[in-house]
């Protein structure tokens, strides 16, 4: 795949994993810092590149823009098939990679998020502790599940 990647991301926006990803494809990429301590994610340059103002978000060697963690992390794999990051498509291992993909992308870091930031999730900002208590019962619960599932370990795949 000819051009570069360009991703943007910042400290705790699950940016770390795509720019892993892409160093272990060997990918040329451009890592670009949007602050969101300064709310850089929400001004109208970064809007342009993703309309829901989170990170991280990818630019594609073509020039289109994606966003979702887990979605660039498929591309990667699925751009990159040499370095292996992923099983191949289409195989049962696939799905079951993607199963677990998509169950830390929907429910883990979602719950994390509600964790570290229970404000965000309710208009009652009295209900910010009751919102965190019920996200640490959430991820520890879906923790749980996938600990069932790893067995003896130490790897699912």
């Amino acid at each position: 795949m000819a051009g570069r990647y360009i991703l943007y991301g910042w400290r705790q926006t699950g940016s770390c994993a795509i720019e892993a990803a892409l160093a272990e494809a060997g990918a040329d990429f451009q890592l670009v810092p949007v602050s969101r301590a300064t709310d850089e994610n929400r001004g109208e340059a970064f809007t342009r590149i993703n309309p829901r103002r989170q990170l991280p978000a990818l630019t594609l060697p073509d020039g289109s823009h994606m966003a979702e963690g887990a979605a660039m992390l498929l591309h990667i794999a699925d751009a990159f098939p040499a370095r292996r990051l992923a099983p191949e498509p289409g195989s049962m291992a696939r799905a079951h990679h993607d199963r677990w993909l998509l169950f830390f992308a929907v429910n883990v870091y979602e719950g994390e998020l509600r964790k570290v930031r229970p404000d965000r999730y309710t208009t009652d900002a009295g209900g910010a502790a009751g919102m965190k208590a019920a996200a640490d019962g959430y991820v520890r619960d879906h923790y749980l599940l996938f600990e069932q599932q790893l067995g003896e370990g130490p790897y699912v795949f």
